[in-house]
């Protein structure tokens, strides 16, 4: 546990989190570019645009109680550039649940998606370094 930070935090568990998001949200690239051409999604695309739905945002916004965390601009920046990612994620996927699927392959195809995930990569890989 590091000592500037608060008790819902420690580097063992940000390091798992961070593990698993990155994978996860990884996947969800390729899950929007098939949707994208299957026209199916998993799941609705507003719980895909909600950035408090999947694993790790559940747990990113449990830290909300420990103020110690939240008040650092790590955490802050990886909550921003979470929100970003599911944002367009769900974007896309209303494109694909509207039928619009030549526009979901469209921005996906701007790489805008890829720059959400390395923005959001990044700001993990920071947020790791930190503790």
């Amino acid at each position: 546990m590091n000592k500037f930070w608060g008790v819902a935090l420690d580097k063992f568990v940000l390091d798992r989190q961070i593990s698993e998001a990155i994978g996860a949200h990884a996947m969800w690239r390729t899950t929007l570019r098939e949707a994208a051409q299957t026209g199916a999604l998993p799941k609705p695309a507003h719980k895909i645009g909600c950035d408090d739905d999947c694993p790790f945002g559940k747990w990113l916004h449990s830290l909300e109680r420990d103020p110690v965390v939240v008040q650092t601009q790590a955490y802050k920046r990886v909550v921003q550039k979470h929100a970003l990612f599911h944002n367009f994620a769900g974007e896309v996927a209303t494109h694909v649940e509207q039928g619009d699927t030549k526009t979901a392959a469209a921005k996906l195809s701007t790489n805008f998606i890829a720059g959400r995930s390395y923005a959001l990569l990044d700001a993990m890989m920071m947020w790791q370094e930190a503790i």
